[in-house]
């Protein structure tokens, strides 16, 4: 199998960011990937990555480490508002990218990355996570087989991240959006919870959403979002003509069918085997007729965490596409229409809570001052200047948190 040469910037300011994670299944994986480069401003964090995974290449200037290495694939990890002039520039330069989500802070910028890929003929995966998680795939796969019958409805309540849920049931459904109605406003709260990707500020309001979505395949899906968890954490459900599975993709899931007026609940099941005296997830199944299991890919790898497996996808997803012409497994396409139901939601809330059809025709007033905002915050538009911003320290409050709340 041919090794892939992969450069990573952004590194992470702490042990336990995504930065560090991804970097941790990348070494793993190394029949697919060396790590060729890294790329920070730290210096200090710089060397010591380096030195963990000896990385010779170390550089604080990406542009430089783009003309120098030139490496087969970068993966662009710094705050979401910088990953668009980076992948601007390195799709510029003809290397493939694979960036962390959202598709973009809006989806003019995200389109205009696309082109450019596109015209320079680069691969450009995004590391959407949740669909991929085993017990996600292992729904995907009973749904497909008629386990729960046909589709009749989805439920998603999300408390962190919408964009991951809704990209969660949108597979299930296996269906492309039709239109939304929504509903957005900003309640008070207490400050009671901070989040790993940015600390709330003390202003004591947050963003409540909800919305029906309709796919063209006639199947209509509820959802709603907070930030504050109150008693159920995230959670989604898709329900069927025969029975319905549900739970949180990661430790909660359960198939239920429908036997005259029994309901028989089959829980997830996840077994281990040991590698190296450590317990590696092996496969994950349940008791439906016929019998449906999920067998870990990377076990002999030992990459056993639902979302560090779903990291392994991702990676996978991109060698494939370089090595063996194999599609992108999420990318552009699927990116833009989970973060398009976000806009269109928005929209539906600004003229009155009426009905949107999906896509929107055109950009939205709010896509118009997430763009604005930026400019305004970074000094430079990252889609016509993004040379300008290389350079630049990126919040990782990014400005779609500002505008709406989101991520």
């Amino acid at each position: 199998m041919s090794v892939l040469n992969i450069a990573v910037v952004g590194l992470g300011s702490k042990n336990t960011s995504r930065a560090r994670d991804y970097l941790a299944t990348i070494n793993k994986l190394n029949h697919m990937y060396k790590i060729i480069s890294l790329c920070d401003q730290n210096q200090d964090v710089l060397n010591q990555i380096g030195a963990k995974y000896e990385v010779k290449y170390l550089y604080q200037d990406v542009e430089k480490m783009l003309d120098e290495i030139k490496p087969d694939v970068l993966f662009i990890l710094v705050p979401t508002d910088g990953q668009l002039p980076l992948a601007m520039v390195a799709s510029q330069k003809g290397c493939n990218i694979i960036t962390e989500i959202p598709y973009s802070v809006t989806l003019a910028y995200g389109d205009a990355i696309a082109k450019s890929c596109e015209e320079n003929n680069v691969k450009w995966e995004i590391a959407e996570n949740a669909w991929l998680w085993p017990h996600e795939i292992l729904k995907q796969k009973m749904i497909q087989d008629d386990v729960i019958g046909g589709i009749n409805n989805a439920r998603l309540w999300y408390t962190s991240g919408s964009y991951h849920g809704l990209s969660a049931i949108r597979e299930s459904i296996n269906s492309i959006p039709k239109r939304v109605l929504g509903y957005a406003k900003e309640i008070p709260v207490e400050t009671i919870l901070e989040m790993d990707s940015m600390e709330f500020d003390g202003n004591n309001h947050r963003w409540w959403e909800t919305a029906l979505i309709e796919f063209q395949n006639g199947v209509f899906a509820s959802y709603e979002m907070s930030f504050q968890p109150g008693a159920r954490p995230n959670h989604w459900e898709i329900e069927g003509t025969k029975g319905y599975v549900y739970g949180n993709g990661i430790n909660t899931d359960k198939l239920v069918l429908y036997e005259g007026s029994k309901q028989i609940e089959m829980p997830f099941v996840d077994s281990f085997k040991k590698i190296s005296g450590e317990d590696v997830l092996f496969k994950s199944d349940t008791e439906s007729l016929p019998k449906h299991t999920w067998f870990n890919p990377f076990f002999e790898f030992g990459i056993s965490y639902p979302d560090d497996i779903a990291k392994g996808y991702i990676l996978s997803s991109m060698h494939s596409s370089l090595v063996s012409g194999e599609p992108i497994k999420y990318g552009a396409s699927k990116a833009r229409m989970d973060l398009g139901l976000c806009f269109n939601l928005r929209h539906s809330q600004n003229i009155g809570n009426a009905w949107t059809d999906y896509p929107l025709p055109k950009i939205s007033d709010l896509e118009k001052n997430i763009n604005d905002l930026y400019v305004r915050k970074y000094g430079a538009d990252p889609i016509n200047d993004p040379f300008a911003l290389l350079n630049s320290s990126f919040d990782r409050s990014s400005v779609i948190w500002i505008a709406a709340g989101w991520m």
